[in-house]
């Protein structure tokens, strides 16, 4: 079971991509123990958005329902108007810029600027979205 405690400066919002990483039995130990570390320290944070990209893909409904237990002990930042006002700020500069992110990591990026949390991910929107706004991001 994983558990996360109250916000603080290390805060991280851990990706689905790298979750999918985390929860496989032949993961990297860089994302095994990263995570893991994260998870001892209380200070992850999740979306809706990633649960629901990471428990969709459970192979089975006593693993969907070990996920979701996982997952209810973290925090989870809310995707409130202001988050997608947000996002959809980063994705205008960004096109103007002629970067095309998809709104699922534009509101995952907003969600970690707002929760003042580092995006820790394996995908390159991330690093796209830190180009225009003040995310901070740890790529695997």
């Amino acid at each position: 079971m994983i558990h996360s405690g109250s916000p603080g400066a290390s805060d991280v919002l851990v990706d689905s991509s790298v979750w999918i990483d985390f929860y496989r039995p032949s993961s990297e130990e860089d994302v095994r123990s990263a995570v893991s570390g994260a998870l001892a320290r209380d200070v992850v944070h999740t979306v809706a958005l990633i649960v629901t990209e990471v428990v969709r893909g459970a192979p089975d409904e006593p693993a969907l329902e070990v996920l979701l237990e996982d997952f209810s002990a973290l925090r989870t930042i809310e995707l409130g108007f202001e988050v997608g006002a947000m996002a959809a700020r980063i994705g205008y500069a960004l096109r103007r810029h002629g970067r095309s992110v998809p709104a699922t990591d534009l509101l995952i990026g907003a969600a970690a600027i707002e929760a003042g949390c580092e995006v820790w991910h394996r995908d390159a929107h991330f690093e796209a979205i830190a180009e225009v706004a003040p995310l901070n991001t740890r790529s695997f």
